[in-house]
Parts: structure tokens; C-alpha cells; sequence
């Protein structure tokens, strides 16, 4: 019989590796123990409001000893800052989300053949354009220059 997670599920090892081989079993099996951790999660989320309130009344009750109120307390204060901490990490993957798909709508706009080259290719491309331009403008400000000399007369 197979052992999974601890407990016999009735079936045999080869039985059991023949599922697992499986992509389609291992994502109902996968959706199933997703199911099962949010319903859990859900259960958990009902009573955090009676335990925050039991964790107050530890706190502000005098006769509790020193140790009780003090561990209330410190438990109250760890979970609020875990819980910014989450909605600040929450916040930032939305953000991060927002920009990958403005990259990836960014990147169907670059040309086929730029998304193909390196980054060396890409940085070597780049440099040629500064050049390039660099020489442009020496270009341009001498013609610039030659148009403002003064005028030669001309013998006819």
C-alpha cells in the first residue's frame, strides 16, 4: 500500500507512481489539496477575529501574569506588522505586474529582429547610433560654419 502525506490511501506503489506520471491527475490532484488549503485558510480567517479579541482582553486583564500579557501583546504586534508586510508585498506584485505587461506590450512593438539579438548586439547597435549621430552633428555644424563665412566676391 502507498503512504501519501501520512495516511494509506489504499492503492498500490505502482498504481500510485502510474498517477502521479499523469499531468492530468497531478492537476486535479493539485486543484483538489488547493481546495482543500483555502478552505482551511477560510476556517482560520473566521476565528482570527475571536482570537485578536481574546489576545486584547489577555492584554489589558491585570490578573493575568506578566508573561500571559506580555506574549498577548507580542503575538497582537507580530501579526499586524506580518499583515503590512503582506499587503505591502501584495501592493509591489501588482505594481511588478502592471510593468511586466507594459514591457510585454512594449516588446510586441520592437521589430522581430531586435527582440532576436543579444544584449552585446544590442549595446554594440546602440553605440553605432551614438557615433553615428556624433558624426552627423560635426557634419551639420560645419556646413553650419561654412554658411555663415563671409562671402567671397566673385571675378567675373
Amino acid at each position: 500500500m502507498a503512504v501519501l502525506g501520512g495516511g494509506v490511501v489504499g492503492v498500490a506503489d505502482s498504481t500510485l507512481r502510474r498517477w502521479l506520471a499523469d499531468s492530468d491527475f497531478r492537476a486535479d490532484y493539485a486543484a483538489a489539496r488547493r481546495t482543500l488549503l483555502l478552505d482551511t485558510l477560510r476556517d482560520m480567517q473566521r476565528s482570527v477575529s475571536a482570537a485578536t479579541d481574546a489576545l486584547r482582553l489577555i492584554v489589558a486583564d491585570n490578573s493575568k501574569p506578566a508573561a500571559a500579557r506580555v506574549s498577548a501583546a507580542r503575538t497582537i504586534i507580530d501579526a499586524a506588522f506580518r499583515g503590512t508586510e503582506l499587503l505591502d508585498l501584495a501592493e509591489g506584485m501588482a505594481t511588478l505586474e502592471e510593468k511586466v505587461a507594459d514591457m510585454e506590450a512594449d516588446r510586441d512593438a520592437i521589430p522581430p529582429m531586435l527582440r532576436a539579438m543579444s544584449q552585446y548586439e544590442l549595446t554594440d547597435l546602440a553605440r553605432e547610433a551614438e557615433e553615428r549621430k556624433a558624426r552627423q552633428k560635426r557634419d551639420a555644424d560645419a556646413y553650419i560654419a561654412k554658411l555663415r563665412e563671409p562671402a567671397t566676391p566673385t571675378m567675373r
